[in-house]
């Protein structure tokens, strides 16, 4: 990421309804700035979602304007999601998102900076 932006993210599922307030916590491998904002989060823990498992995330701001980067000021930011089932390059992982019809995982959450506290794979408790 940018300087002094934190290398350890979580992102926090809302959609699909199924992974609903799941945390899923990493380490950022590859970051593209410009017109088309994106981060690639290396799981700590591999989520499974309807029979597949994945092991990295396509994180990109959800709305318009936003910046994933305004984690740096310890802020969550909206953000899209797109699993990918083996660790690979940010470029991979672009070209497999851009021949995307369905399928696969596609969520919707909110990325935010990584505690120490935090457990990845966890649910809220009342979840």
């Amino acid at each position: 990421m940018e300087p002094n932006s934190p290398s350890r993210v979580s992102f926090t599922f809302s959609d699909p309804w199924e992974l609903g307030g799941t945390e899923a916590s990493g380490n950022v491998t590859e970051t593209a700035t410009g017109t088309s904002e994106r981060i690639l989060l290396s799981l700590d823990v591999a989520i499974e979602h309807r029979g597949v498992t994945y092991r990295s995330l396509l994180v990109s701001p959800r709305l318009e304007g936003q910046s994933l980067f305004g984690i740096k000021q310890g802020r969550s930011v909206p953000s899209n999601a797109f699993g990918l089932e083996n660790e690979t390059t940010l470029a991979d992982a672009l070209s497999i998102a851009s021949r995307w019809r369905g399928g696969g995982l596609a969520a919707i959450g909110k990325l935010s900076p990584a505690l120490a506290a935090n457990s990845v794979g966890s649910r809220p408790q009342g979840s």
